[in-house]
């Protein structure tokens, strides 16, 4: 493949930044003394003066986080013209500007360099005297090459871990609180044991696990006792350990989440346990379903036997379960309900100092707040009145379209209907309304509403025009008649006024 060179005069010399960057992972030809050398020699060869020299030793390319070198030159030096006589950037190659799993992210960089009057060469390529098609598809193949290189590296190195810990070993990271890491020779013969930040020297040399500390070991057997036979929960075994002074994995306070990991954890069992996370790339770390952990039993000596273990398991799967039950909103509601009737009020304290209610906090977090709470005891209600309102619409001959949080009336006004249930607070009743806030709504028709025994009326009608700012919420009693007329208005009064908008 032919290029057109850029022509330098005998007494021109372009003036450059050279970057170079490797990865832990790269071979020894990739090294940046091997770079500089290159890119040095092919600087004199096209009369270029480099100016300064920027480095990444060790740093992955999959992005620019941890890249000080790269972030201070294009930010520090391209982007604030620090040397304005600078107009090219030396890169070996595509790969070492980075291997981006986005192309357009590589693309990006060389074009925030153009801007600023600075062209990003690739020695391996060579210098382009003007804009050529065929040289930009070679670039954005080695784009998509140096992201594949990266991508195929990674499920390499997956299949080789999983490989590993499919024949019982470790295939990496630090030992879990009460065992530690064990090397083994390649007849699985016992070499030493591996202290913090120590690694294996000889390739076909391998990792594996074993009981640790004594005393840790003790404290592992003692929290599956206390949860399988005392059935203690979480937190109760955590005070326990912290009253008698028990050092804690992290060295701090043992909490109920340290309690449950140690419950789950089949490493305790003997059993090798691969891929309960993702995280390749640099992409964020999310957990995997169980069905996709690698897991090997008997692969090195138990704390904990299997029985004792499946044990807690089906406790643990009891317990979620009737937490899930106990937090869930129905029987949040229910519990809620009878409060409510016993006492026709409800407060903080008095749900607080109720024995079989969940925390208000509870109720806040399930609900939003204790208000929503509330008027979720009465949906089927405020669902009978909407609907009812809609009907009235209907029979005054409006068009109505009903899109579920709002409704739209004559393909022109949106109306977002909002009946409120009435709440005793000491010798008056009193209605919250939050108003939709959206651009698509253009108002909130507030309804109030009573409630004896089984039936209900409409009380009234209140109406909040969405361009008037309301924060958070619009409180109103019986005996604050004032406030309650400023926004009074009948539904007939409220369809003639949308229609004089229309």
């Amino acid at each position: 493949m032919s290029y057109n060179w850029i022509p330098v005069s005998e007494d021109k010399l372009h003036c450059a930044y050279a970057y170079y960057r490797h990865s832990a992972e790269d071979r020894q030809e990739n090294s940046i003394p091997i770079q500089s050398e290159q890119i040095h020699e092919f600087a004199a060869v096209n009369k270029i003066k480099i100016i300064k020299e920027f480095q990444d030793a060790g740093k992955s390319g999959l992005s620019t986080v941890g890249r000080d070198g790269f972030n201070k030159m294009i930010h520090e030096y391209v982007c604030t013209g620090k040397h304005p006589e600078v107009t090219l950037i030396l890169v070996l190659d595509v790969s070492r500007w980075g291997r981006f799993q986005n192309i357009d992210e590589s693309a990006y960089f060389t074009g925030l360099c153009r801007r600023n009057n600075v062209e990003v060469v690739y020695t391996s390529i060579g210098m382009i005297a003007e804009p050529d098609l065929m040289n930009d598809m070679r670039i954005t193949f080695d784009r998509y090459q140096a992201a594949s290189y990266s991508k195929n590296l990674s499920e390499k190195v997956f299949k080789g871990c999983k490989k590993i810990a499919e024949q019982g070993f470790r295939a990496g990271g630090s030992a879990p609180y009460g065992l530690k890491r064990v090397l083994l020779d390649e007849q699985r013969n016992y070499v030493q044991e591996l202290k913090k930040g120590q690694r294996k020297s000889i390739q076909n040399q391998r990792v594996t696990l074993a009981p640790g500390n004594p005393d840790e070991v003790k404290v592992i057997k003692s929290i599956f006792r206390y949860f399988t036979i005392y059935h203690m929960n979480y937190h109760s075994i955590a005070d326990r350990l912290n009253k008698e002074c028990i050092p804690s994995p992290g060295g701090v306070s043992w909490s109920g989440d340290m309690i449950a990991n140690i419950l789950q954890n089949p490493l305790y069992t003997g059993t090798i346990v691969y891929n309960k996370t993702r995280s390749r790339l640099k992409s964020p770390i999310r957990k995997n379903p169980r069905s996709e952990w690698v897991l090997t039993p008997n692969s090195f000596e138990s704390i904990i036997e299997i029985d004792e273990f499946e044990q807690a398991q089906e406790m643990i799967k009891a317990y979620k379960e009737e937490e899930l039950r106990k937090f869930s909103a129905e029987q949040m509601a229910e519990k809620l309900r009878i409060l409510v009737n016993r006492y026709d009020y409800f407060s903080n304290n008095i749900i607080k100092n109720a024995p079989d209610l969940n925390s208000p906090h509870s109720y806040k977090s399930k609900f939003g707040s204790l208000e929503h709470a509330y008027q979720y005891l009465h949906q089927d209600i405020l669902d009978s009145c909407k609907q009812q309102v809609i009907e009235k619409l209907i029979a005054q001959g409006v068009k109505v379209e009903d899109y579920g949080e709002f409704i739209v009336i004559d393909d022109y006004s949106s109306v977002h209907i909002q009946p409120r249930m009435y709440r005793a607070n000491c010798y008056e009743a009193s209605w919250t309304f939050h108003p939709l806030n959206r651009k698509q709504v253009d108002l909130t028709l507030g309804i109030l509403l009573s409630h004896e025994d089984k039936d209900w009326e409409i009380l009234g009608y209140l109406l909040f025009p969405t361009r008037l700012t309301f924060k958070g919420k619009l409180y109103f009693s019986s005996s604050d008649i004032d406030k309650m007329e400023t926004y009074s208005c009948s539904l007939e009064e409220t369809v003639n006024r949308l229609r004089r908008v229309s």
